[in-house]
């Protein structure tokens, strides 16, 4: 379920996600699914210089004066698996499915 609110002043929105561990690549995945047309538009506008941190109990990925976050209740073991040098990826996933064909990098600490 999507739904938006503030965090740190800046919108945030919380589309449905997937997270994957993919242990042979040391990497997590977090999937955004269900991304309407427009913001599928503004991600791909503003994705050049993406910013991931941990605030609070959340994991956000802001895109200038917007972000997409996930609630990490449920997802503890993500913050071990980075704090342990695995990388942290995103992708997005438009309304029909199919995942957006944009760059983006993978954080480690």
């Amino acid at each position: 379920m999507k739904f938006n609110m503030m965090i740190g002043g800046v919108e945030t929105i919380f589309p449905d996600v997937d997270v994957r561990y993919f242990e042979n690549k040391k990497r997590v995945i977090v999937y955004f699914l269900k991304i309407n047309n427009k913001d599928t538009e503004k991600i791909k506008k503003y994705i050049i210089k993406p910013i991931m941190k941990f605030e609070d109990n959340f994991l956000v990925l802001l895109l200038k004066d917007f972000q997409y976050a996930l609630n990490l209740d449920g997802y503890e073991e993500l913050i071990s698996l980075y704090e342990n040098g695995v990388g942290v990826g995103f992708a997005f996933e438009n309304e029909d499915g199919k995942l957006l064909d944009i760059s983006v990098p993978t954080f480690y600490k």
